[in-house]
């Protein structure tokens, strides 16, 4: 058994010279000589006994690329849960942007009253003599000029208590765009009321979920009081 040994490993010496051999890739000495068995893979099937040591198996699956229904409803579900935590946040901000665009109006009303005291007396409930021209952005109602209807996002002003010398601007708004507020308030969003003397909030009322979103921001920023 010996000199087979040794002559297998005389006989190979050559092949052993001209060939790196690496860690468990290096042969078995018996095995030296002999043509090396190739590995066989079967499509889904792979026999580890076809398989030399420390070689990796490969398989092919024709189903391998597709998705089940299941992971299907996960990510549907997923997706959802984030909307529903996405979208409210993403409309309370479109919100708040068109009416903090609005409070900026509702400083430039109460300067330009400021203006018109100082050179009258009192101020005005008729915003036709304030020195601003309204009609590019909002449209006048009432005989007396004492609204601002059809603003943009459906938002409005009004003059308000009482309505010959008003010592509030109340700003409002409708669920319909470009509508004007009901009376009754029915329609209502939102609806801030405005001291003219600081432009600090008096008062704010809203009839839904979104306006009384921006009834606690308005609150929390420029007064303190809500119903």
């Amino acid at each position: 058994m010996k000199k087979q040994i040794l002559s297998i490993l005389e006989g190979n010496k050559t092949n052993l010279s001209s060939r790196q051999f690496v860690g468990r890739d290096l042969p078995h000495p018996l095995l030296l000589g002999q043509e090396e068995k190739q590995p066989c893979f079967t499509r889904d099937v792979e026999d580890p006994r076809q398989r030399p040591s420390g070689m990796t198996p490969v398989f092919y699956n024709d189903n391998s690329m597709g998705f089940t229904l299941i992971e299907l409803l996960v990510v549907v579900l997923i997706i959802g849960i984030l909307a529903s935590v996405a979208l409210p946040q993403y409309q309370f901000s479109v919100d708040k942007t068109r009416a903090m665009t609005h409070y900026q109006n509702i400083q430039a009303i109460i300067k330009t009253e400021q203006v018109y005291k100082m050179a009258n007396g009192n101020y005005t409930g008729d915003f036709e003599l304030l020195d601003v021209d309204w009609t590019k952005t909002c449209t006048l109602i009432g005989a007396d000029h004492r609204e601002l209807a059809n603003c943009s996002g459906g938002f409005g002003f009004q003059m308000a208590n009482p309505a010959a010398v008003p010592t509030e601007i109340w700003l409002r708004w409708c669920k319909e765009a470009n509508s004007v507020c009901s009376s009754d308030y029915t329609n209502y969003h939102l609806l801030v009321k405005f001291s003219m003397t600081d432009g600090s909030v008096i008062d704010c009322t809203s009839k839904t979920t979104r306006g009384q979103k921006l009834c606690n921001y308005f609150t929390q920023q420029f007064g303190n009081t809500a119903s």
